[in-house]
């Protein structure tokens, strides 16, 4: 199994963030099942290397990455380097395609940039990465990691002169163009949001629980008017709601007022709402944290896409509140997770005496 191979996550997360164009990540994912996944697991890196060396596009990019991670194959730098020399060179003795070209230069801004993401390289090491990500922006070629470093040239900090915007211009105009679709993207989002807010948020008074995409919750499917039909996170959720909502759901009834709120944005939305109390939560479970069926299934894709999450806002102590974000924690985790801060900040939980012994001066439990 490919899996349980040194290095295969890095093999993976490398291919991602280099050799896939920033549009098509979910697809990159596919590529590696089709392509590279089959080419770890049956081809030695002898064949590999063979294939490299005469010319053949995908096992050069499967040895460069192979000698990158340490998948397969010794790390190395060096070699990968000297892999990718054709693939860079521009003689480009191959006669590779613009697209493969872009993937090398965007595999040698990784060699040149470091291993870790979370730490800004040294000027010369970005100045050197940001040459191979502008040569990859004008063949057409930016990936994710192109995206990062145009980040940092275009934005200029200590020891990165501004100049470097000038220099790297094709690279920082691809990251512009980028932001300028996102931000558009966000702008269409947020007005579709405000106009049909009903949509991304649970209706049962008390519950909190935000969606980034419509699909994320479940619509009331009685008889109820369109623009007053209400939307829920969880089936429980529905049935605790149905007692005030049932008045509404029947044809030619009136607007739920709730709903109406809810999309409208007005003061008129249910107390509690955006918050939940603590006894809200056990629903007979105890106290239990379900953590076996806390847990929504989901595809490398799907949670990759960013679509489809749940958000809520979560009371800590002095009065602040932070916001958690997930594709796969179902809404009764979420209801334990603000249980458990609850418990926390009375100093009713079994984590007090843990926090108490790690934090220095947390309160003793009471």
């Amino acid at each position: 199994m490919a899996a349980a191979m040194p290095g295969f996550m890095d093999y993976i997360n490398l291919y991602v963030s280099t050799c896939a164009h920033h549009r098509h990540q979910s697809q990159a994912i596919q590529h590696v099942v089709d392509v590279f996944i089959p080419a770890l697991e049956g081809k030695t890196l002898t064949q590999v290397t063979a294939g490299a060396e005469a010319g053949d596009a995908d096992d050069i990019m499967d040895l460069a990455l192979r000698t990158c991670t340490g998948c397969c194959a010794p790390k190395s730098k060096a070699d990968a380097a000297r892999v990718l020399e054709p693939v860079v060179a521009e003689s480009n003795p191959f006669h590779l395609s613009r697209s493969l070209r872009g993937r090398g230069f965007s595999l040698m801004a990784y060699l040149s940039y470091g291993e870790s993401r979370r730490v800004t390289p040294s000027p010369e090491a970005l100045h050197a990465a940001a040459a191979w990500a502008n040569a990859a922006a004008g063949v057409g070629f930016v990936s994710q990691l192109s995206l990062e470093i145009a980040h940092l040239v275009a934005c200029p900090a200590e020891g990165r002169p501004a100049s470097w915007a000038a220099e790297f211009d094709e690279l920082v105009r691809a990251w512009r163009r980028v932001q300028d679709e996102r931000a558009k993207k966000a702008g269409r989002r947020e007005a579709h949001l405000q106009a049909n807010r009903n949509l991304y948020f649970c209706a049962a008074p008390g519950c909190g629980i935000e969606a980034t995409h419509k699909a994320c919750l479940s619509r009331c499917n009685g008889k109820c008017r369109p623009e007053g039909k209400p939307s829920y996170c969880s089936k429980e959720c529905q049935r605790k709601d149905w007692k005030r909502h049932k008045q509404f759901c029947r044809v030619g009834g009136p607007i739920d007022g709730v709903v109406a709120a809810i999309r409208d944005g007005t003061d008129g939305e249910p107390e509690g709402e955006g918050g939940i109390r603590a006894e809200d939560f056990s629903h007979g479970r105890g106290g239990h944290s379900p953590i076996e069926d806390g847990f929504i299934p989901r595809s490398a894709d799907a949670i990759g896409s960013g679509k489809h999450e749940r958000k809520m806002n979560f009371r800590v102590s002095n009065g602040n509140t932070v916001q958690m974000s997930s594709s796969t924690i179902t809404p009764d985790m979420f209801r334990e997770i603000q249980a458990e801060l609850d418990r926390i900040d009375s100093g009713e939980s079994e984590m007090c005496d843990i926090l108490k012994e790690i934090i220095p001066g947390y309160p003793s439990r009471t």
